[in-house]
Order: structure tokens, then sequence, then C-alpha cells
């Protein structure tokens, strides 16, 4: 008969991650769900930038043309965070003269994904109405890929599929959450990492069919219809694929729809 035994910890650990996409520029995305009449109407471009800078969700600088900080004339940073609180339960066994085997399983008592992105544009375009410009609505097609409501429930699906932590320890005493730490942030950093990955590759691509925003992205709203999607995700060798297959073929997941208006381009001052 090997010992067995069962430890149920209260303690919650909050454990945030960012990555920061440094030369990242960020792209833009919609569901093409047509909108119900249960569902509000999503705001116009305008009250949509506007609100995601009174969040601070969206910042906005400009640097001086002679001196550009970047190859690009526009850049965006995309930058997210995996914050979570759980509480867990550690059951292990031993054999005789080795080791403990523990298994703990967290129970996820809140999740959250904050997200931000950081244009910035020359001084020419700086303005009230700076978002009228063609540069900076390429910036805000980039924004659009980040605040996808489909991206922040991936991010938070993911974290829900880290359900067990395997590891061998001298006493049951020794599962700590300073023990525990390391091993769940390694299974959060593989999942992070691959978001970002993500995300970094649809803009490429965006940016390749628009030359940098020097044209329109071809087939757009049917472009943005298909982020997230598991065909996108396919394409993209997203590797946790199988993991959020419950998720994306649900109808909030499938229905989920972000801003996708747009202003008349205008020629920026010279």
């Amino acid at each position: 008969m090997w010992p067995v035994g069962r430890m149920k910890l209260s303690n919650r650990k909050s454990l945030s991650f960012i990555a920061v996409g440094l030369g990242l520029i960020v792209a833009a995305s919609a569901s093409g769900q047509d909108a119900t009449p249960e569902e509000p109407p999503l705001p116009g471009v305008v009250e949509w930038t506007q609100r995601l800078v009174k969040q601070e969700r969206l910042t906005v600088t400009y640097y001086d043309p002679a001196r550009p900080p970047k190859p690009f004339l526009g850049w965006t940073d995309f930058e997210f965070r995996l914050n979570y609180q759980y509480d867990y339960r550690a059951d292990w066994t031993q054999k005789k003269g080795e080791r403990v085997a523990v298994v703990v399983v967290p129970r996820y008592v809140k999740l959250d994904v904050p997200i931000k992105h950081h244009i910035q544009l020359p001084q020419t375009l700086q303005a009230e109405r700076w978002y009228e410009a063609r540069l900076a609505r390429h910036e805000l097609e980039h924004v659009r890929v980040g605040m996808h409501p489909r991206l922040e429930m991936l991010g938070k699906h993911l974290i829900t599929k880290v359900q067990r932590i395997e590891g061998m320890v001298d006493r049951p005493e020794d599962v700590t959450l300073q023990w525990l730490q390391p091993r769940v942030d390694a299974q959060m950093s593989v999942r992070r990492d691959a978001v970002l990955a993500l995300v970094m590759g649809i803009n490429q691509k965006i940016d390749q069919t628009t030359n940098h925003g020097a044209t329109e992205i071809p087939d757009r709203e049917a472009f943005f219809s298909s982020l997230y999607l598991k065909e996108n995700l396919d394409q993209m060798k997203f590797p946790f694929l199988s993991q959020v297959l419950d998720l994306i073929n649900t109808p909030e997941y499938l229905k989920a729809r972000v801003q996708l208006q747009q202003i008349d381009a205008v020629v920026p001052p010279q």
C-alpha cells in the first residue's frame, strides 16, 4: 500500500505576464457575423478610438520626422497580459523508498487579459482628428487585430487549459507557492508566446499585402471575419489549436465582432 494524501490550499496568487511587440505593427480584425436585433451596434471609428484612448488602452505619440525612431513612418506596439488568480489542490503518492509524486490541480477564480496598443506617428499628423490620415488608418487597422474580442477570449481559454502540474518532492509539505509558481509560469509562458506569434504573423501578412499601408487590405471584411477561427489558426500554425477547438465553435466566439468602420483618408499636411 502506498502512502497517499491530499492538500487543499486556499492561497490565491496573481501571476502576470507581459509581451511587448517591439517593432510590431499590429493589425485589424473583425467577425463577419451580422448583428442580431438583440446585439447593440458597434461604435463608429471616432467613438471607438476615443474610448480606447480614454480607457488608456490606446496611446498615440508623435515623433520628429527628422529623427524617426523606427524604420517605418508609422508604428504600433502591442502589449498584453495573462492575469489570473487560482486556488489549488495537491494530491500525492509515494512508493516505498522513493520521492513523493505530486499532482497539482489549479482552480481559476479570476481571469483577465488586458491589451494595450501604442501608436507612433510623425508630428506632421498631430491633430485632433489624427485618425483621418491614411497612415493612421493603417495603424488602426493593426490595433483592431489586438482589440478583437476573440483574442481576449482565446487568452482566457488558454489559461484554463493549464489543468495539471506534476512533479516530484521530498515531502508533501514542500509543495508551496514558491515551488508551484515557476512550474505554472512555464506553462503560461509558452501559451503567451504562441498568442504573440499569432498576432505578429497576422500583422506581417497585412503589411505584406498592403505594402505597409500603401494600399487597402484586399477583400477586407472577409479577411477580418476569418481571424482567430479554425482555418486562420491552422494557417498560422497555432500550436494550441487542439486546446481551443471547444471554444472557437461556440456561438459567442463565432459572432464576436470588432469595430470596422473607416473614415475616408485625408492628405496629411506637408
